[in-house]
């Protein structure tokens, strides 16, 4: 089984503290990761608490971070656009409504990519996107993300 290891964000700050109460807001991690040689993936997101100058924070209940994968398809014929699926194949939810997670501790948090069965059926490309979602009231909403793929042959 052959694969290869994709570093989709480094080790970053994903600050969503300016949404509005009940605002969510999606940025793009990483564009174009190749699926044409894989079937299978394994979203990767690491937690890191701390770090030199900032800290990640959740200050109430209802906030999550989201990093989610879709599939993307870029097009010669229309390269100013961005195809992108609708659907999520992969979603990894931050959150302290989480029983086992705390922000004050690493973690990691994994999910399998969903692909549908069969080489013909694998997207020719993955987005990586990371959500933000406010809670009923404003308060501070950071984190300090890095994002891997890990994406396999099944033969």
């Amino acid at each position: 089984m052959a694969g290869t290891h994709v570093y989709a964000s480094p080790k970053k700050m994903w600050d969503f503290s300016q949404l509005a109460a009940s605002q969510y807001l999606e940025v793009t991690a990483a564009k174009a990761i190749d699926m044409t040689t894989y079937t299978e993936g394994l979203l990767e997101v690491r937690y890191h608490p701390t770090d030199p100058v900032l800290s990640s924070l959740f200050s109430n209940t209802n906030q999550s971070i989201d990093v989610r994968v879709r599939s993307e398809a870029p097009s010669p014929d229309d390269p100013g656009l961005e195809f992108v699926g609708l659907s999520d194949l992969a979603i990894v939810t931050l959150s302290t409504s989480n029983t086992y997670f705390n922000p004050g501790n690493p973690a990691l948090f994994t999910a399998p990519i969903l692909i549908p069965s069969g080489t013909p059926n694998t997207p020719p490309a993955l987005r990586v996107i990371v959500r933000g979602t406010q809670g009923t009231s404003v308060a501070t909403l950071r984190a300090i993300l890095s994002i891997d793929i890990s994406l396999k042959t099944s033969v």
